[in-house]
């Protein structure tokens, strides 16, 4: 229990409901500074269910599983349940809040991934989701704001689908007059966002400038609104997202290193699908589920399932969706077979591509083919995000700023992939 317990540390405020009464679980908690109530009767229970951030159940206590379901359907607290003094599981949220938010699966990668998010959520420490995209770091957020008790709502911004002036204004707001358009004043997402939590996606896209301004933000939890001086204070959570490695971008000065330190207070590696290939049936049920009213199609053979998981998945969960409902449309009312899925999934980017070797690497040659190449996985891209930009480029791993100017300049040069909004 003690490993555990110290992962509550630094949260600045926490009660906790140890049911059962367990001398020895509330001792470990009483530790850790929370303010600890011991209960044998389940309606006393019940009347401090509000006032409590955290719930440990003894599994021997008889009414642990009535007290239970009651933190279900009041949607909280979180449940953690013990055997004897030692903490065993995490059993919130129920299994159903994950389906809704479409977190499907039940690999150890997965579930070390939702056992740290168990244990972070009720705090108001920041937290920082890092993975591939289309990982499911967004629903993995959402499940983290679902967790946390908060009353205020989720506020998503993406930071890399804004130019940096146009991102600061998102973030802070802005007042009458800051600069031509502004007719009115507008609150920022964090203002927004007061009382619950705001999701900074694509953090690792954030220009220096602003990222000097959001550090600020974060240590002394208040800003000032474009063109402003009016001093707001918030109460926010934060959650931020990258596919980028950022440790590696601060190395190389992309990336402020106060700023990092700020956001990974609690870092979770979100797994790529590629590591949870056991989930991939769960995964196309789920799909089938969600699409099958499109389709005639019956669903998936057992050799299809076994087809997909030798696929390397790029795209990693939101490839996968977009296989199956792609498959699920042109099935037909029959089986969807190997042969269908073969035909249907998109080669990993760079698949097939001859390597430039000998003579071929010299000279204006070699800038000739890696255009090409970056011309191809950029083709690529588009078609997997099915013309979706963000999404293609997350798919590569480059901004939306960068993906917008190849595409520009492609549609200059008389030979464009899609013409650019």
């Amino acid at each position: 229990m003690s490993n555990q317990s110290r992962d509550w540390k630094g949260s600045s405020r926490g009660t906790v409901l140890v049911g059962g009464g367990d001398s020895r679980l509330s001792a470990q908690f009483g530790a850790c500074g929370f303010l600890v109530r011991a209960v044998e009767d389940r309606l006393s229970a019940e009347d401090a269910l509000d006032e409590v951030d955290l719930v440990v159940l003894n599994s021997a206590w008889p009414h642990a599983t009535a007290l239970a379901g009651t933190c279900a359907a009041r949607g909280g607290p979180p449940v953690l349940w013990s055997q004897s003094a030692e903490l065993q599981e995490a059993k919130s949220p129920p299994r159903d809040v994950h389906a809704r938010l479409g977190i499907v699966g039940s690999s150890p990668a997965l579930l070390t991934a939702l056992e740290r998010i168990s244990w972070a959520a009720p705090s108001k420490a920041t937290v920082l989701l890092e993975g591939e995209s289309g990982t499911g770091k967004e629903s993995l957020a959402a499940l983290v704001h679902a967790l946390s008790g908060r009353s205020g709502p989720l506020i998503k911004v993406n930071c890399a689908s804004l130019a940096p002036g146009v991102l600061e204004s998102e973030l802070f707001g802005h007042e009458r007059g800051a600069f031509t358009g502004a007719i009115q004043q507008r609150k920022g997402r964090f203002e927004l966002a007061c009382g619950g939590t705001l999701l900074l996606d694509e953090v690792s896209e954030v220009s220096t400038d602003v990222q000097a301004k959001l550090l600020r933000v974060l240590e002394e939890e208040e800003l000032e609104r474009v063109g402003g001086s009016e001093t707001v204070s918030l109460d926010v959570r934060i959650v931020a997202s990258t596919n980028r490695d950022l440790r590696a971008e601060v190395k190389h000065g992309r990336f402020r290193e106060d700023l990092y330190f700020r956001l990974a207070v609690f870092p979770i590696s979100v797994p790529p699908l590629r590591d949870r290939k056991g989930d991939l049936a769960a995964l196309v049920e789920h799909f089938v589920a969600r699409f099958g009213h499109e389709s005639a199609a019956r669903g998936f053979t057992p050799a299809a399932l076994e087809f997909l998981s030798s696929h390397h998945w790029p795209g990693n969960v939101r490839e996968l969706e977009n296989l199956v409902r792609r498959a699920l449309l042109l099935g037909g009312s029959t089986w969807i077979t190997p042969e269908r899925l073969r035909a249907e999934l998109t080669p990993s980017l760079g698949q097939g591509l001859r390597p430039v070797t000998g003579l071929e690497c010299r000279g204006p040659d070699l800038a000739v083919r890696i255009r090409e190449l970056e011309r191809t996985a950029i083709a690529s891209a588009l078609v997997e995000a099915e013309g979706n930009r963000a999404g293609a480029a997350r798919l590569l791993g480059i901004s939306v700023r960068t993906l917008y100017n190849r595409l520009k300049r492609y549609q200059a040069d008389g030979a464009p992939l899609l013409s650019p909004q």
